[in-house]
């Protein structure tokens, strides 16, 4: 696929080929469900929004169903959402997220290594992230979005707010992991800044006892990385 924004995917309403409006601008896709442990990210990605939207950014939240599950997603939509709707409505009543939803679809989840999976959920018994079935096949989006570079086929996803960005041309141009803008526990002035819970502020951190690491996991570094990029697609053509 030459062009991301070519690729047919309904709104969230029912409107077809939602992705033909974001030409000539810079996207982030991003996938979403309704309240999980990187819920708050919702709010911090509405602050980007409208930091850059006068400048032809836009983001498009892409609900899923595969990054879900008891410790990971709470209350009633833990087996999954029935539509698309559930997450729009979840951000704007609790996030007052003013930018777009498609329609619910199928990601392309990856496989998270079962001693990881034990000791971040732990006594959990469904595989995580959901696999999908033998009938299932991804998105288009999504498949074309986690091509590798050197293009040897799907590169998983791993959870909830995988934030892919597009260029104004319609190329993928990088792509931001999950819970990349979660604070560390030792995070406060950004945890306090948009307002994130003790309970979501992140005590674990993968490698967090090698130093070249450190920056990769503060939230604050991350934050500021994607904006950095963000910036960087805006002024290209112009």
């Amino acid at each position: 696929m030459d062009n991301i924004y070519d690729i047919e995917l309904n709104s969230c309403d029912g409107e077809p080929n939602m992705l033909d409006k974001y030409r000539g601008k810079v996207t982030m896709v991003i996938n979403v469900t309704t309240d999980c442990g990187n819920a708050p990210e919702y709010g911090i990605i509405q602050s980007i929004y409208e930091k850059y939207k006068d400048e032809g950014f836009e983001v498009l939240a892409v609900p899923t169903n595969e990054y879900c599950g008891e410790y990971i997603v709470y209350d009633e939509f833990v087996s999954g959402m029935n539509s698309a709707l559930d997450a729009k409505n979840f951000a704007t009543e609790n996030y007052k997220v003013t930018y777009e939803f498609s329609e619910l679809v199928k990601s392309c989840p990856g496989t998270v290594n079962r001693d990881l999976n034990e000791e971040l959920y732990p006594g959990r018994q469904e595989e995580f992230p959901r696999q999908l079935g033998p009938n299932d096949t991804p998105h288009l989006l999504f498949d074309t979005l986690c091509q590798t570079e050197e293009g040897e086929g799907p590169n998983g996803m791993y959870g909830n707010f995988e934030k892919f960005l597009i260029g104004r041309d319609g190329k993928y141009h990088c792509r931001h992991h999950n819970g990349s803008l979660m604070p560390r526990h030792d995070e406060n002035e950004y945890a306090d800044k948009f307002n994130i819970p003790e309970k979501n502020r992140r005590t674990h951190d993968y490698y967090s006892d090698n130093e070249k690491y450190t920056d990769y996991f503060s939230a604050e570094f991350n934050y500021r990385r994607l904006c950095e990029d963000i910036e960087f697609l805006l002024n290209q053509g112009r």
